[in-house]
């Protein structure tokens, strides 16, 4: 019995080294970019300063070979456009007011794919939009740069609708919002 005791501690630690579990989080530089549609004109607004943490296991290169955890919000007036009437009515649909944040928190993960220093990460996790939440996919791709830092870049396609929000009209219903958005994200994280 000791023997085979013995046996299994020596293959999860021959297993284990090599192999690290690390919190990294975001840096400067890490933005948000949220684009949609309206009967008039395409519209853009932009975050900065996202909060994102992030738990890897990287290997002794540095490279990602599994997620633990994962992280990130953003407050949601910290999205802004060119236009301050924009960020006002899109305040008011997203309930700023009582719901200051959007959120997504990590369930589960697929293993990671690597390809040299490019590693494609699969989660599913909880995203919660002006207090609904919705049990969300993301797939994101994250570059090992050569100062130890890494680069995870995608985006992500929603319904405004998907979270009991209706997509604002203006000037008496002329103008209205389209109902999809395109999320695009680049969280730049280090230890």
């Amino acid at each position: 019995m000791k023997v085979i005791l013995k046996t299994i501690v020596i293959v999860l630690l021959a297993t284990s080294i090599g192999q690290a579990q690390t919190k990294l989080k975001q840096t400067t530089g890490s933005k948000i970019q949220v684009d949609g549609t309206s009967s008039m004109h395409d519209w853009t607004m932009n975050g900065s300063n996202p909060s994102c943490e992030a738990t890897f296991i990287l290997d002794e290169n540095g490279g990602i070979t599994s997620v633990n955890a994962l992280r990130f919000s953003m407050q949601v007036k910290a999205l802004k456009s060119s236009k301050s009437g924009l960020d006002k009515n899109a305040y008011s649909t997203l309930k700023a007011d009582k719901f200051d944040k959007i959120t997504y928190t990590m369930i589960s993960a697929t293993p990671v794919q690597a390809n040299g220093n490019s590693f494609v990460i699969k989660t599913t996790g909880n995203l919660v939009v002006a207090g609904v939440t919705k049990k969300t996919d993301l797939q994101t791709t994250c570059t090992k740069n050569s100062n130890g830092t890494y680069t995870c870049t995608g985006t992500k396609d929603l319904k405004m609708t998907d979270f009991n929000l209706e997509p604002p009209s203006f000037m008496f219903g002329a103008m209205k919002t389209g109902d999809e958005l395109i999320i695009k994200y680049e969280i730049i994280l280090s230890k």
